[in-house]
């Protein structure tokens, strides 16, 4: 081997420097955050959810994956819709043509019914309709639940039974 390749020399050239900064930057950037798994959903609540609706703890975590993307502020408010809407069954259609576990109407919503089919699409328009209905009430929970179900009484008795499933779901009761 030459002493030559052995040493390591500093280019001058302004093309070096350029990368040379480049991954300085790199180098600084939290990188080691990328890398850590993703937060996985309580576990008691996955197993709470999958003995009370009879539906497999992995299907349940992937909900409840999603419920907390697309829904952060209050994703067991989704899960308690899903609960009432579907029995957290994503193949339900509704009297009206609801589909899918959150109950989204196509014809309404801005996506198909072959769409709303999938989980991951039905959770994410479902927690857009939602987040409109609380702002539209101004932030009041029953209200806001209310109005994602529609008007009238029905809509107050499912808001009701949406809010009981929440606090359920909450308390740690199957």
């Amino acid at each position: 081997m030459s002493a030559r390749s052995a040493t390591v020399t500093k280019s001058t050239h302004p093309k070096h420097a350029k990368r040379r900064a480049l991954l300085a930057v790199f180098a600084s950037l939290p990188f080691a955050n990328a890398m850590t798994a993703p937060s996985r959903p309580d576990f008691q609540l996955v197993e709470r959810i999958a003995r009370r609706y009879r539906v497999e703890s992995s299907a349940v975590e992937r909900v409840i994956t999603l419920a907390e993307r697309h829904f952060p502020t209050d994703p067991v408010l989704l899960l308690a819709i899903v609960g009432v809407e579907s029995s957290w069954r994503p193949w339900a259609v509704g009297s009206l043509g609801e589909v899918g576990l959150c109950q989204v109407r196509p014809d309404m919503h801005g996506a198909s019914a072959t769409e709303l089919a999938d989980p991951g699409i039905n959770v994410r328009v479902a927690a857009r309709v939602l987040r409109g209905c609380l702002k539209r009430s101004n932030g009041d929970l029953a209200r806001g639940v209310a109005r994602y179900n529609g008007r009238g009484d029905a809509a107050q008795e499912y808001a009701v039974r949406v809010l009981e499933e929440r606090n359920r779901l909450i308390a740690g009761e199957a």
